[in-house]
């Protein structure tokens, strides 16, 4: 019985009897909330207060004395959201409604729960469609114990498909899954439940210092901070060859790397650029990579000066124009790889010492910080 409108004081409800036979009946509502309700036949009335949390049968305290013949039973309430679905007027002294609670049966479980794909980065799972024709939606639960709770912290996806992906995990973890059904009145069935355990996940890390890098175009050998680094000692012409750091690597198994280096910026006016090539995947052909911004040593607008480098240790992003790139697909095997420096940062211009490739997306070089001490 709900107020549609701002103004409304009292809901009511009109149901046609026809009575056998003249006498007391005790009134019998199925009803779902709580307030106070009136029963009324002519210049009969019964009253009381209803109060449940779901569907149930309730008695009102007061009997209804009915007149045989036809008459209409008038319901009226100033409860708002007392809901009442079902009327029951009986004169046996004792008796009582048997009828189940039809109104809010709860789904039945999902069954056929499987794994359809397991690999160390992604989950799939599908299970049968519900025969339920009150069905709204699945919800799905994951966690790393057997004994998870469904619930916000554990929700994965819901939605009306019958499967979900599960990815972003770490390889080689034991997950376990939970799916039940919800129909359109919230009651959700008890979980269909599993376990899957996905594969380790099988990496290779490269580390190519500039110590075995052939060097040409003017590149030289040097050390800055204790690091052996390429460099370039005398600047060249504009359109002179980029002078290059290349190296030739055995790549253990296909898959794809993630390329970082560690390297010393140039300054804040003349912006450092190194200049990816690689063997492979030709996202990496020529893809310029440019140095962490903003530098650090600013004051030093004519390069880094020797003895004054920083060193940082960062994964290659490039905002080439196709879109970010920060690796490259590689096949097993002999593979190559060079590093481009612009011809006329020099001598103070931008240090390489090392190049690394991971297969691992969670891999970071020894020592790294995404933190930096910006020394003015």
């Amino acid at each position: 019985m709900w107020q549609e409108a701002p103004d409304e004081v009292t809901g009511r409800a009109e149901a046609p009897v026809n009575v056998p036979v003249q006498g007391d009946y005790a009134v019998w509502v199925r009803a779902k909330g709580e307030g106070e309700l009136e029963c009324r036949a002519g210049t009969a009335t019964a009253r009381g207060r209803v109060q449940s949390t779901g569907w149930a049968w309730q008695k009102l305290p007061q009997a209804l004395t009915l007149a045989a013949g036809k008459q209409v039973i008038t319901l009226s309430s100033n409860s708002d959201g007392l809901r009442l679905d079902l009327l029951l007027l009986t004169s046996v002294p004792g008796d009582r409604p048997v009828r189940l609670d039809d109104r809010d049966p709860v789904p039945a479980p999902v069954t056929g729960l499987k794994v359809t794909e397991n690999t160390e980065e992604q989950v799939r799972l599908a299970w049968d469609p519900s025969p339920d024709p009150d069905l709204d939606y699945y919800s799905v639960y994951v966690g790393e114990s057997a004994e998870l709770v469904p619930g916000n912290a554990t929700l994965l996806c819901s939605g009306r498909a019958t499967a979900a992906l599960d990815w972003g995990y770490r390889p080689g973890s034991t997950l376990f899954y939970k799916v039940v059904a919800v129909n359109k009145r919230g009651l959700a069935s008890a979980p269909a439940a599993l376990g899957a355990r996905t594969p380790a996940y099988e990496t290779a890390t490269l580390e190519l210092p500039a110590a075995d890098a052939t060097l040409s175009g003017g590149l030289a050998l040097g050390t800055a901070k204790g690091l052996e680094c390429a460099w370039l000692p005398e600047p060249k012409s504009n359109d002179a060859p980029r002078p290059q750091a290349a190296w030739r690597f055995t790549a253990p198994r296909a898959g794809t790397y993630y390329v970082w280096a560690r390297y010393t910026t140039y300054d804040a006016k003349n912006v450092g650029l190194f200049w990816f090539s690689c063997s492979g995947d030709k996202r990496l052909d020529g893809t310029n990579w440019r140095l962490r911004l903003p530098c650090t040593l600013t004051r030093h607008l004519a390069g880094v000066k020797p003895g004054e480098e920083t060193w940082f240790s960062d994964k290659m992003l490039s905002a080439y124009w196709a879109g970010p790139i920060d690796c490259v697909t590689l096949p097993a095997g002999e593979q190559t790889l060079s590093v481009g420096f612009s011809p006329t940062q020099a001598p103070n211009g931008p240090r390489l010492a090392t190049v690394w490739l991971s297969s691992d997306p969670s891999w970071r070089p020894p020592g790294f910080d995404p933190r930096v001490d910006f020394v003015k």
